[in-house]
């Protein structure tokens, strides 16, 4: 990944020299805005998702979901606080670090369909 620093005119996060990606700070608030929404989902009504996904509401699933929304709020709150940033590095590592947690997010979402853990709309966490 590598940043333009020339000319300021498209600053952001580059894959390749030359292929503009995603404006970091576009990113970051797409990320904090998704992860605030199911964080409050999670928080107020974790059963609603719960559902949702097909899972079994066993006894803690409810705190299971409380607790996972309440993380979430630290990704939302990292990708608000910053947006601004223009260490280069500082990005890099960000969205180096916000790549692989979502890779691995990817992994299991996919397994869980795959073994029929998530109903169809299990789907929806492997695409997000």
């Amino acid at each position: 990944m590598n940043e333009s620093h020339y000319g300021g005119v498209r600053r952001g996060v580059y894959l390749h020299k030359g292929d503009f990606f995603m404006k970091l700070k576009s990113f970051m608030i797409t990320n904090a805005l998704a992860a605030a929404i199911v964080c409050i989902l999670l928080v107020v009504m974790p059963s609603l998702l719960i559902k949702a996904l097909g899972l079994p509401l066993e006894n803690g699933m409810d705190l299971d979901g409380q607790l996972w929304g309440s993380e979430l709020i630290l990704m939302a709150l990292i990708c608000w606080f910053t947006r601004n940033i223009s260490d280069y590095r500082a990005q890099r590592g960000i969205v180096s670090a916000f790549t692989i947690a979502n890779l691995i997010s990817l992994v299991i979402s996919i397994i869980g369909v795959v073994n029929h853990t998530f109903n169809a709309a299990g789907w929806a966490a492997v695409i997000a």
